[in-house]
């Protein structure tokens, strides 16, 4: 087909996160042989196959049609080629190159789309020699002009990924494509790779290039990066080095990390030190990782270190449990969230294919259970969405593995995790996956990228790992368009204070408190936790979540805030995602006609696209210019079909950008589908208003079809619409009705809802004179006609009246009449201007019988044009009317619903599951849509989008004081399951305050807590802040513990209950006794957060061990963490150990005061009794200790406890040992140091022990 010719402005490619497959390479004072090597030259063909397709494929199949045709849509034909030229492409063009760096990359990569066009054997521009000579130029062109060592004497941090990692990539694969061509004049490949050399000298580092600044070791994905484009420069310079080099350089990725970036045992991916990006910078990594083991397998540079077996682990414990049906989770992308044109499905899809790459080079067992996960994903997942976001080589991968039969899919996984290196759980269940993101003083809250020109990126992620939890079901769309839309202060699950925040607020924070994270016990089940410092204000807040079965229960606890504003914990704020298809078309009904001089726009029974790239070609048809329709390349249509034949007179039409560039396009009609007639021909209206729909006349014609076929714009080759009416002509001339013209909002329709339904089939009975149906629409307003469709209205005539009233008593007749259009389809009633809230119509049956049938009904405000409708097509809506029913009652569906509810314990919200709280609650609800721009968040994106949101919240009110809440999230549950369940709930809540949180399961026998100091909670003691959970189940005590600190040295829990004998448990674990009751301490020195595990046999029938009275506590003084308070001039002293028995840690003074330590008693019970050890020096008299008991922190008392000696011999420490009762009532023991002489740590204490007890003693 020839291509329409229009003048070109330049194009604006979207580009996702800069990152190939590999990418450069570099060498200062290169020689290129031209004598070929057979082992590079192979490596050459084989990497060249990974961005072309290779040669074998089938173009008879439509998806690989389709892929190769895109091939063909590159910037060529906007390629400034003038002799003189200034710029390759005028929206690249920035006379100051220093602070624009990345239009190098931008200009490297459409280069290289170029060089693949060129060299892929489908495209219509393979071979293509006009093609290969402005490719050739171009990359001449940028070497003088752009990417040579006098344009960049020296740069900065602000630009120094396009000079040592973006560009590098772009222009290696682009050299490598154009190898064969470059060859016959090698001194350009020696020039190119020059630069790569001198940006980036050293591929382990961050070079800078800038004496101010020194070089970094690089890590993580920009490692990869740079070793991936060092490979393919390897392969262009036949250099063994290089090759070998960037294979070695993987190894140091590749191995397992316990801090800072790279991939943790648990699963955990963290890049910049403190945010997680497992699907950020961890999907480039696996991708670009992935190929290069690919393109190095079966040759002498594959890698055999023993760490590329970590690599097939990834897929399992990094990836795996962190794809939902193809989405990559948010919680795990970081500022990724915040573009528009990387959201977790093409995320996802990204990864996908890097597994499939990798199931390649993978054992054979890896690499099934790859396929068979990826395939399960495919199937889950839009095949059209998946394929579009692949490149041709993945692609054909993936259809060879969704048509093999021996891959089985894996079905869905079950699986709950802690993510402990990185603050996240994920929980997998049948049906659902549950994520919540955390933060502490390891990992910050959310990262954002302040750009030159100070916009920032994911500038408003301030409260996304601040306890944020993550529901993902059937609903694959439901965080599409999420984070530009939804309320970012209202974010589910957290906890926060209403302030007004700036963007970038508090970024990359990093709290002070280091309790989050959690226990996973046998892999199913989880409870977590955070001990919330909020950025810049005072809130504070206890965090957790149990993660049973099919439900999460939600804690919070010490809730607290002295800033004077309001405090909310977010319950649910869900993205109202349910299709319906709107109905407003009978094909039987004769054909619209308009009413006086009024015009008439068409109904649309279906529309439909050649293709599309996830903008829908039904949101042309939404009123809504925020939405749109878009295609890449030429020819690309969008089709219209209006059920029946109808008078057609003219189009409105509004394009993307219109007011800049023009869009080329054709408008065809058709009254069978198979023959058709151009109306028009030429291109979009420029200038005007962005908002305009602009007039497309042509003649007056019959027809049923409609077609508009583009041809690109004036900036690129893509065909851009945001909304299209099709209009019956019009003896008042080419009437445009505004976009503004909708029914108003119903919020109730006394639960008739098929009435606002949006679908004419569907319809309310009653039978007898004087029934009716009445309207809420929220407020008063001004009411001018309305449109009403009669159910077998196409043969009855219906009489009715209309009524208004503004206070639901007192009511006026503004019509009074029938139908008098014999049809099925919306018919507009006028009448007189009015006030009204609620609108009511009155049934008298019709003219066969007295039965009344109401299809739909629709109200207007009044309108200048007449009583206009906004048609109501054959479309797919989001109308956001969910049911949401709380506490068995149905509440508003209309958008604007908000109500404070009181004595809540159950909410149904559809689509979504069902909420339960243990204690009924006052909670508050709101429907509403929301709108918002991607740049309200980040630097990029087009337009606007619009929402629907149900949200449900706590208000703690201002200023709170130890404020709590309850809920719990039942995925998936029905209206009736929720009602039952809350009737007879699985769980109960043991404990709830800022000590411990604690819930039970019943059905399950699991019990989780979380101890945030050191207490008790039903039968469990925790000597130390932890999380702990555990299974009773026949004979058997399954646990798993934790130090979510990430500080302690050991664990010590005791459990009511005896065991007969210990079935397994990690080595981390030690067994201080089976009976009476079961104590175990738990080696935590390696500091990772993980969950160590037991498990215990135990005799089910034997009588309950009596609850757990008497704690005792041990503290041999190596931190601080039993000590209440203290002052200053403390030290921990180690040395000289074999002076005092051994005694390998003790607390001195390191000045001559009279210091002192606090113990308070365990769990808030009383102390009952105390001992110590005490060193003192030989050569020194001692002075005794002074101790005091206090029942509250502020009134002491000295007391003299028993003291017992014994001196030390051969050089040894004396010994000095105190012990005594305290008074009933002690909840505090100070210890203050009263000796005062010459050496200042001369005495020191080596062990406390304090008994507590319920009641204490007398």
């Amino acid at each position: 087909m020839l291509k329409k010719f229009r003048p070109r402005l330049g194009i604006l490619l979207i580009l996702a996160l800069i990152f190939s497959v590999f990418g450069q390479a570099g060498t200062l004072n290169i020689s290129v042989s031209a004598d070929a090597n057979d082992a590079y030259d192979e490596l050459r063909i084989k990497y060249m196959a990974t961005l072309t397709g290779g040669t074998g494929y089938d173009n008879s199949d439509p998806d690989v049609a389709h892929k190769v045709n895109m091939l063909d849509q590159t910037s060529w034909g906007n390629l400034n080629k003038s002799p003189d030229r200034l710029y390759l492409w005028a929206d690249l063009y920035d006379a100051n190159l220093i602070s624009n760096p990345k239009y190098l990359t931008q200009n490297y990569l459409r280069i290289k789309e170029m060089a693949i066009a060129y060299k892929s054997v489908g495209s219509s521009l393979y071979g293509n020699a006009a093609l290969k000579t402005d490719i050739l130029d171009a990359l001449e062109w940028m070497y003088v002009n752009r990417y040579n060592e006098t344009v960049y004497p020296e740069h900065t941090w602000i630009n120094w990924y396009d000079l040592e990692i973006g560009t590098p990539i772009q222009l290696s694969d682009a050299v490598l494509l154009m190898y064969d061509e470059l060859m016959e004049t090698p001194v350009r490949i020696t020039n190119y790779m020059n630069m790569i050399q001198h940006f980036s000298p050293d591929h382990t580092k961050v070079t800078m290039h800038n004496p101010n600044v020194p070089s970094a070791e690089i890590t993580g994905a920009n490692r990869v990066w740079k070793a991936s484009y060092l490979a393919v420069q390897g392969i262009i310079l036949k250099s063994d080095t290089k090759l070998s080099n960037a294979r070695d350089a993987l190894s140091q990725v590749m191995d397992y990390v316990t801090s800072g970036d790279g991939f943790y045992k648990d699963g955990s991916f963290v890049q910049h030190q403190n945010f997680a990006y497992n699907g950020g910078y961890g999907a480039a990594l696996i991708q670009d990782i992935s190929n290069i083991i690919y393109l190095l397998g079966g040759s002498q540079w594959y890698p055999t270190y023993a760490e590329l077996d970590n690599v097939y682990q990834w897929v399992y414990d990094s990836y795996e449990p962190l794809i939902y049906k193809g989405a990559m989770m948010d919680m795990v992308r970081g500022r990724e969230i915040a573009r528009s044109y990387n959201q977790d499905q093409v995320t996802g899809h990204k990864i996908m294919g890097a597994i499939l790459r990798l199931s390649e080079s993978a054992p054979p067992a890896d690499g099934q259970r790859m396929k068979e996960m990826v395939k399960y994903w495919m199937q889950q997942n839009s095949l059209v969405g998946f394929y579009k976001d692949l490149n041709l080589s993945i692609m054909l991968l993936a259809k060879s593995v969704l048509n093999d039969p021996n891959v089985i899919p894996r079905g869905e996984q079950v699986l709950t995790k802690v993510f402990a290196g990185m603050d996240r759980a994920v929980h997998l269940k049948e049906g659902f996956g549950y994520g919540v993101s955390m933060s502490s003083k390891r990992m910050a809250n959310y990262e954002s990228v302040i750009s030159t020109d100070g916009i920032g990126d994911n500038k408003k992620g301030w409260y996304t790992s601040e306890g944020m939890t993550y529901l993902y079901n059937q609903d694959l769309i439901q965080y599409t368009d999420y984070w530009p839309t939804v309320n970012l202060y209202r974010l589910p699950g957290t906890t926060v204070d209403t302030m007004t925040r700036a963007n970038n607020s508090n970024m990359n924070y990093l709290s002070p408190n280091t309790w989050t994270g959690g226990t996973e016990l046998l892999q199913s089940y989880a409870t977590v936790g955070m001990d919330l410092k909020a950025a810049g204000n005072s809130l504070k807040a206890k965090k957790s979540w149990f993660m049973f079965d099919d439900e999460i229960v939600a804690l919070g606890s010490g809730i607290n805030s002295t800033d004077g504003r309001k405090i909310e914990t977010t319950i649910e704020n869900r993205m109202l995602n349910k299709a319906s298809t709107a109905k407003g078309i009978d094909i039987y009904s004769p054909a619209s006609t308009p009413i006086a001089n009024e015009p008439l726009r068409h109904k649309v029974y279906a529309v439909s696209d050649s293709s599309n790239d996830g903008n829908l070609p039904h949101n042309t048809l939404d009123n809504n210019l925020d939405s749109r329709w878009s295609s890449l390349g030429e020819g690309e249509w969008i089709q219209y079909d209006l059920g029946k034949v109808q008078p057609i007179g003219y189009l409105g039409i509004n394009f993307l950008s219109q007011t800049a560039r023009a869009t080329t396009f054709d408008i065809k009609v058709s009254s069978n589908n198979t023959t058709w007639t151009t109306v028009f021909s030429g291109e979009s209206t420029t200038g005007g208003s962005a908002a305009d729909m602009n007039v497309y006349d042509f003649p007056d014609t019959q027809a049923r079809y409609v077609k508009v076929i583009g041809y690109g714009n004036t900036s690129n080759d893509f065909n851009h619409m945001t909304e299209l009416h099709i209009y019956a002509p019009n003896t008042q001339g080419n009437v445009i009705i505004p976009l503004s013209v909708a029914p108003l909002t119903a919020l109730s329709t006394t639960n008739r809802l098929e009435t606002i339904d949006s679908d004419v089939f569907t319809r309310y009975s009653s039978l007898g004179d004087g029934q009716f149906l009445k309207y809420d629409l929220g407020s008063s307003m001004q009411v001018g006609y309305a449109g009403i469709s009669f159910f077998a209205g196409l043969s009855r005539h219906y009489s009715f009246d209309i009524q208004a009233s503004t206070d639901d008593a007192t009511w006026t007749t503004v019509f009074s009449g029938q139908n008098n259009v014999l049809t099925s389809e919306i018919v507009a009633y006028d009448f007189p201007d009015t006030t009204a809230r609620y609108m009511k119509i009155v049934f008298h049956g019709n003219d066969a019988d007295l039965y009344n049938r109401l299809s739909e009904i629709q109200f207007y405000a009044p309108n200048p044009l007449g009583a206009v409708l906004n048609p109501l097509h054959h479309t797919i809506q989001y109308n956001g009317n969910e049911e949401l029913v709380v506490n068995g009652v149905a509440k508003p569906a209309g958008l604007g619903w908000k109500e404070d509810m009181t004595v809540v314990s159950s909410v149904y919200l559809e689509g979504t599951g069902g909420y339960y709280f243990p204690q009924p609650a006052a909670i508050k609800g709101l429907r509403e849509a929301r709108k918002g721009s991607w740049l309200d968040i980040s630097n990029t994106g087009l337009g606007f989008v619009t929402k629907k949101y149900a949200t449900l919240w706590f208000d703690h009110g201002v200023n709170p004081v130890n404020k709590d809440y309850a809920y719990v999230v039942l995925p998936n549950k029905n209206a009736a399951q929720t009602t039952a369940y809350s009737s007879n709930p699985d769980i109960e809540i043991i404990v709830n305050d800022p000590n411990v949180q604690a819930v039970k399961d019943k059905v399950l026998g699991i019990t989780g807590a979380n101890f945030w100091t050191a207490g008790i909670a039903g039968d469990l003691v925790a000597y130390n802040a932890s999380s702990i959970m555990l299974k009773e189940q026949a004979g058997v005590l399954d646990i798993a513990v934790s130090d979510p600190t990430h500080l302690q040295n050991k664990i010590t829990y005791e459990i009511a209950k005896a065991g007969n004998f210990v079935i397994s448990k990690d080595p981390s674990v030690t067994i201080l006794q089976l009976s009476p009751t079961l104590k175990f301490e738990v080696n935590t020195q390696v500091k990772d957060g993980s969950s160590h595990k037991l498990s215990i046999q135990y005799d089910p029938l034997a009588p309950p061990s009596p609850p757990i009275s008497t704690v005792t506590v041990v503290d041999d003084l190596n931190d601080y963490t039993n000590i209440f308070s203290r002052t200053a001039s403390l030290l921990f002293d180690i040395a000289n150990a074999h002076r005092m028995e051994g005694d390998t840690s003790r607390v001195a003074r390191y000045k001559n005061l009279n210091e002192h330590i606090v113990y308070k008693s365990f769990a808030n019970l009383d102390m009952e009794k105390f001992s110590i050890d005490s060193w003192y020096l030989p050569s020194e008299p001692i002075t005794d200790f002074h101790f005091y008991s206090s029942p509250d922190n502020i009134t002491y008392t000295q007391m003299t406890p028993v003291k017992t000696e014994l001196l030390g011999t051969s050089g040894s420490w004396n010994k000095a040992s105190f012990n005594a009762s305290l008074p009933a009532g002690t909840k505090y023991l100070k210890i203050v140091f009263m000796q005062n002489t010459t050496n200042a740590w001369n005495p020191q204490i080596g062990k406390v022990v304090i008994t507590s007890k319920t009641g204490g003693t007398t």
